[in-house]
């Protein structure tokens, strides 16, 4: 009889109002808390994804405009100064435009989220190509001065001719080899073997890069299509 009466009491304190409510609080609290922990988490895990879809937007990028400046460089200019003999300026000029490294210039906060030792080799890389066009404007200018040089001594070679009648005769190969000459005398042979080695360890360096950064996008589209992360 005693557990009886027990029990019909308990049963009398389950069904009051209060108790129901309290109870009611109780679990729609625990759920909603489980949800926001859900919610939480599943947020994390989308910003996650999102940083790493950035990331790897910006390696492509950069991945590009390395690898144009790169082959424009070897098409137009690389090929002919590597076949001068030692000492040789290189006469040929190449115009390049402002900002010539748009996307890395303005990307670069994003090598902070991939491996330090990739990240390292891209500023270095491309510290030297930003080098590498600085010296090709060097190079602009100094063939500016010996070609202004070479049509000033054209101009006077062609006065002396016209003043002892010899009017017919060729000057242009003496202009040449006079703008060589001040080419020579301007330092532009030693400067040309200073683009040489430059071009060289490039030429090392850049391949080893490229292969690093394909397998650095390679391990974030993996981690990116990990369906743990949800969808974008």
């Amino acid at each position: 009889m005693e557990i009886v009466g027990a029990l019909t009491e308990f049963r009398k304190i389950l069904e009051n109002p209060a108790v129901i409510g309290l109870g009611a609080a109780f679990i729609g609290g625990f759920f909603a808390r489980h949800a926001s922990i859900k919610a939480y988490e599943l947020s994390e895990k989308r910003a996650k994804r999102e940083a790493l879809v950035s990331v790897r937007n910006s390696l492509l990028l950069i991945s590009t405009e390395m690898g144009a400046a790169w082959g424009l460089y070897n098409m137009e200019y690389a090929a002919s100064l590597l076949a001068l003999p030692q000492g040789e300026p290189h006469m040929y000029r190449l115009d390049i435009g402002a900002d010539t490294f748009t996307v890395y210039d303005t990307m670069a906060s994003s090598l902070a989220e991939i491996d330090p030792t990739t990240a390292g080799s891209i500023v270095r890389t491309y510290m030297r190509m930003k080098g590498l066009v600085a010296m090709i404007e060097t190079n602009n200018r100094y063939l500016d001065l010996v070609w202004g040089a070479g049509r000033k001594r054209l101009q006077e070679m062609t006065q002396l001719a016209v003043s002892v009648d010899a009017t017919g005769n060729d000057h242009s190969f003496y202009h040449d080899q006079w703008v060589i000459l001040e080419a020579k005398v301007l330092g532009m042979g030693s400067y040309a073997d200073a683009l040489k080695t430059l071009t060289a360890e490039l030429s090392q360096t850049y391949p080893v890069l490229m292969r690093d950064i394909e397998s650095a996008i390679t391990k974030m589209n993996q981690e990116i299509s990990d369906p743990g992360l949800g969808r974008l």
